[in-house]
């Protein structure tokens, strides 16, 4: 705020012609500069601001105090008026209002005698920084006619003018062999003292050796008037020992009045932007020389480049692939696929899948593939790159490894002796067809089913022979079911049965018996013949239970008591009857 005061102090007074041929801009930059100035003249090109500026002077014997002017205005445009408005007052302080900041238009622009530069769009900030020292120069002037305030001020401002542009100001004295670094050049090259300015020799020193005689002759050339512009770029060792890339330009000024040759330019730090394009040429050299495949074509599918990794892996060379559409690379039922890829990259920017690349003799490999849209500096889609990256043996691991897991799996949840589910499995099914008959109002039984004296086979055979009869046994019930129905060992010789959809309970008696028949036929096992039953026992949903541990109970209890009641029996749960036995 007190910057805004002071400001406000020294240009309350000031007479001020805008000229500006935007309207909205126009209005916008008027209102922002009336905070400041009392009288504001406004014009609309170059010509009637000339006009306006001879009008003034004839009605009033004194010019403007201030001129803000853009530069690119029909009619007359402000380089022009400037030049004639400096012919008829060479003091005229002036400040040029452009979005255009070439550093040759404003070294032009200053020969002709602006005061200062200010970027647009035109902010507060901005204008109350140059306004700050203009103003108050215009002041001084009008009262002292301080000639060396103006030109230490002018100089300053010369340097605010280019901070926008993050440029630094160097104006080399050729007559005296001197040169000033405006505080921004000493930060570019990281000096803090005036060692340049006792001999410019020492900065040209500097230079690395790489560019050292490429530069000074350029120097040379424009110090003999050969060329237009100076312009070089080049690497500079900072005072801490680092070389930096400067783009250098500048242009040879000859004062009439005291014959003073003078080379007044910029430096500009370009170390990031050669970085940059560095890192692009090792990526470049990067992606020709990895094994994987990188190519780009048209939004249309024709190969524009291929990497060395695309030639060898896919034994084409590049001669054979660029010009031709990349459809070649795959197989002719993916073609469809790979159009609605390409539909879908182009909405979402990316896309990954998973393809066969065909080979030139016609093998097939296996390809994780990438594809990406290629831009334009502006931003628009000029093409797609695709990265192949072979994963056949990649593949063949996760087949190996899926096998082992499904393996694993599989003996995790099924009965290692008979390959019948086991109790987990059975949990999960039985967990599973109870939610599934609910939903639909089904009706499930479930059989629970014990081998009658099986301990007598074991004590007397051993149990090898024990589980060769329960590997029979478990086929044989498998052979009574229908396909939708799950047996299932819960270990020994204890079994279940699922049966899901039933539709009669007469269903459940016949199925049931049919086991106690199979059970019962003579079983020959090495010589040996064995002649088994079982007990069965039935629980049902949702009559007896509607949850799985209380189905699977009640089968249980009901088998028991088919034991009880002389074995190779069937009998349903009964609640009733259970309590009874169990009393």
């Amino acid at each position: 705020m007190s910057k805004i005061k002071d400001v406000i102090q020294y240009s309350q007074k000031l007479s001020v012609l805008f000229v500006e041929d935007e309207e909205d801009v126009r209005r916008a930059s008027r209102g922002l500069l009336l905070n400041f100035f009392d009288l504001i003249d406004v014009s609309v090109n170059g010509q009637d601001g000339l006009d306006k500026y001879q009008e003034y002077y004839q009605e009033n014997q004194i010019h403007y105090d201030l001129i803000i002017t853009d530069i690119n205005m029909p009619k007359m445009n402000g380089r022009d008026m400037i030049k004639e408005i400096k012919s008829i007052n060479p003091s005229q302080a002036i400040i040029v209002v452009s979005a255009y900041h070439d550093s040759n238009d404003l070294i032009d622009l200053i020969q002709i005698g602006i005061t200062d530069f200010i970027l647009k769009p035109m902010r507060s900030a901005q204008l109350v920084q140059v306004l700050h020292t203009i103003c108050k120069t215009i002041f001084l002037e009008k009262e002292k006619a301080n000639k060396d305030a103006e030109i230490s001020i002018l100089k300053e401002r010369m340097e605010m003018a280019l901070m926008a542009s993050n440029d630094g100001v160097w104006d080399w004295n050729l007559s005296e062999n001197k040169m000033h670094l405006s505080t921004r050049a000493k930060e570019i090259l990281e000096i803090d003292d005036d060692t340049f300015s006792l001999s410019p020799t020492i900065l040209l020193k500097h230079i690395h050796p790489t560019d050292y005689t490429r530069s000074t002759n350029k120097i040379r050339e424009h110090i003999a008037e050969k060329t237009e512009f100076y312009e070089d770029s080049y690497r500079i060792k900072s005072n801490n020992g680092n070389f930096k890339w400067i783009l250098s330009r500048g242009k040879i000024y000859i004062n009439n009045a005291t014959k003073v040759k003078r080379m007044i330019g910029t430096f500009t730090d370009i170390t990031q932007q050669k970085v940059l394009a560095l890192k692009m040429i090792q990526q470049s050299q990067i992606i020709e020389q990895i094994y994987d495949s990188v190519i780009t074509t048209d939004l249309t599918g024709i190969i524009q480049s291929c990497n060395y990794g695309s030639e060898q892996l896919l034994g084409y060379s590049a001669e054979e692939m660029i010009g031709k559409h990349i459809n070649m690379l795959y197989l002719e039922e993916d073609h469809s696929s790979l159009e609605e890829y390409i539909e879908y990259l182009k909405e979402e920017g990316t896309c990954y899948t998973d393809i066969c690349l065909v080979k030139k003799n016609q093998t097939l490999i296996k390809a994780n593939l990438s594809l990406s849209i290629l831009r334009d500096e502006e931003d628009n889609s000029i093409g797609i790159i695709s990265y192949s990256q072979d994963i056949s043996k990649r593949k063949k691991v996760e087949e190996l490894l899926k096998n082992v897991y499904e393996e694993s799996a599989y003996k995790a949840n099924h009965d290692e002796l008979t390959g019948l589910p086991n109790r987990l499995l059975f949990n999960d099914r039985l967990t599973h067809t109870l939610e599934k008959a609910k939903r639909y109002k089904n009706t499930v039984a479930l059989l629970f089913i014990d081998i009658d004296h099986y301990k007598k086979i074991n004590d007397t055979y051993g149990h090898d022979m024990g589980a060769k009869v329960l590997q029979v046994f478990a086929e044989r019930l498998q052979n009574s079911l229908r396909k939708i129905d799950t047996v299932a060992r819960l270990g020994g010789d204890k079994f279940t049965i699922i049966l899901d959809n039933i539709k009669q309970k007469e269903d459940i008696s016949r199925l049931a018996q049919m086991i106690l028949t199979s059970v019962q036929e003579p079983m020959l096992i090495e010589n040996e013949t064995f002649n088994l039953t079982c007990s069965i026992g039935i629980s049902m949903y949702p009559n007896d239970s509607k949850k799985p541990q209380e189905i699977l109970s009640h089968a249980d209890s009901a088998m028991y008591q088919a034991k009880e009641s002389g074995r190779n029996k069937i009998m349903f749960y009964n609640n009733s009857n259970v309590e009874k036995n169990d009393g």
